[in-house]
């Protein structure tokens, strides 16, 4: 990395740029990006030059053809650099150069691992209840509307859990209107379809009256997902306008006391903000027991100069399994290709919500591949089957068994198929998945026809897989109590 520092100063120098911008853009791997060069005083007439100092050094704007580009995953048109589906190989700086200007862009490929890429392309929005509302999907680092050989699809908007595609238009806004939304613009380019996606975080406000007090969150009828023995804390948050105004924990019928030598209790702070007064009651569970998963629990506020109003709560056990299905890959003569198997991770993940265990991600190098796998099996709700025209890693015999396993501990299976021109020969599906394909469901992967998340293919997978266990993200925090 540090040479590809020192490479990039060099090529500024010798350019003899001395105007620069810098652009940092972040993208998952497996989506498109456009990289747009500005237009800045000075740099009129003269040939733009694009630079890569990547993994690869490479002047893109010297006698490559397009053919060539295409084969790097690259295509240039105008202003903009497209990358058709990044990749980690894609990660580094990008010049654009013309005249004595220039501009930078500092491009990071997330992985997809697990935490890394919470805050990748995400945006807010903000709407209010009881009026109309209207999502936008963002349009920054996409593809010029006239690049040649490029149609641009409609955009698919998902919110996080739910498998039906979402309505961006919301004629009423209410408090289950909150969440996590995906819209995925696609393009069809030579045959293949690309993706961009975003995440817009919607946060639903209430419409306020000026002066009048008002719960903020939880919201009514929320679930929150917790574990036997743990410590829990759930926030109720308010706007207050009086200090007679008070928010409070009931459990069922009855009063919670603010006394934490109780194994259920209640404490509350106050706090100065732009809107008023925020008042926080935490409800605390020092050791959440089965009996706590019984009861239901209220947060009310009470005011002298308005009717007081609440929410109510239950809490629920955490499922047992800390991924929602493991992508069990194996070597077929007809399969996945590698982008089509980027494709099915990231989609599951991003635009359905799912939390997945793969063998790419969870497999740490120097562990025991057999008992790493049989680890994620363990851990995961169901098992999906992929068949995959590349190495995946897993030997025959490693296959045989797991394939027992998944048969001694009647994991839920889907089996992938194939779809191909290309007529399959005997043996290209190792025997013990033959068995398990028969006892589990079957869904068809068709190509290009299946990389949309509005295909039928990705109705029929979501239909045979249980739904993610955190469809909806639970707004309680973790501490510790006396």
């Amino acid at each position: 990395m540090m040479a590809v520092k020192i490479l990039f100063l060099l090529s500024i120098l010798l350019t003899g740029v001395f105007s620069l911008r810098r652009t940092e853009v972040h993208i998952k791997a497996g989506e498109m990006v456009a990289l747009w060069c500005p237009h800045q005083k000075g740099s009129y007439g003269a040939k733009l030059i694009w630079t890569s100092h990547t993994a690869q050094e490479l002047d893109l704007s010297s006698n490559m053809s397009a053919d060539e580009l295409n084969r790097m995953g690259l295509l240039v048109h105008g202003r903009n650099l497209v990358i058709l589906s990044a990749s980690v190989n894609h990660q580094g700086n990008y010049l654009c150069s013309q005249g004595n200007v220039s501009s930078q862009f500092m491009l990071t490929v997330y992985s997809g691992q697990s935490g890394e890429d919470e805050d990748w392309n995400t945006y807010s929005a903000t709407c209010f209840t009881q009026e109309s509302c209207t999502l936008h999907c963002p349009d920054v680092n996409i593809p010029d509307v006239n690049t040649p050989n490029m149609t641009s699809n409609d955009i698919i908007w998902h919110k996080r859990g739910e498998s039906l595609p979402q309505d961006r238009y919301f004629s009423s806004v209410t408090e289950n209107d909150h969440g996590v939304y995906t819209c995925t613009r696609s393009y069809l380019y030579h045959q293949l379809i690309y993706n961009i996606t975003f995440k817009v975080v919607l946060v639903v406000r209430p419409n306020i009256i000026s002066g009048q007090s008002v719960l903020l969150s939880p919201h009514m009828d929320d679930v929150f997902h917790v574990a036997l023995d743990s410590t829990v804390v759930i926030e109720c948050t308010a706007v207050i306008y009086s200090d007679f105004d008070e928010v409070f924990w009931l459990s069922g019928t009855s009063f919670l006391e603010r006394n934490n030598n109780l194994p259920v209790f209640y404490n509350y702070t106050r706090e100065s903000n732009a809107e008023g007064m925020k008042m926080t009651a935490s409800l605390v569970f020092k050791k959440v027991t089965k009996e706590d998963l019984r009861k239901s629990y209220t947060c009310k506020l009470d005011s002298d100069d308005q009717p007081s109003s609440f929410v109510r709560i239950t809490l629920a056990q955490k499922d047992g399994k800390s991924h929602d299905a493991f992508l069990m890959y194996y070597k077929s003569n007809a399969g996945l290709n590698d982008m089509e198997r980027e494709t099915l991770g990231s989609v599951l993940e991003e635009s359905f919500g799912y939390n997945l265990c793969s063998y790419d991600r969870n497999v740490s190098p120097g562990n025991a591949v057999a008992e790493a796998v049989l680890y994620c099996i363990e851990q995961s709700q169901s098992v999906v089957l992929v068949p995959t025209s590349s190495d995946p890693g897993l030997e025959a015999g490693l296959l045989k068994d797991i394939s027992a396993s998944l048969v001694e501990r009647q994991n839920h299976l889907v089996f992938i198929k194939f779809k191909s021109n290309q007529v399959s020969r005997s043996g290209s599906v190792p025997e013990a998945l033959q068995i398990l394909s028969e006892a589990g469901h079957r869904v068809t992967w068709k190509g290009k026809h299946s990389m949309t998340p509005s295909s039928l293919f990705w109705k029929q997978l979501r239909y045979h897989l249980p739904a993610p266990q955190n469809a909806r993200k639970n707004a309680f925090t973790s501490a510790n109590y006396p």
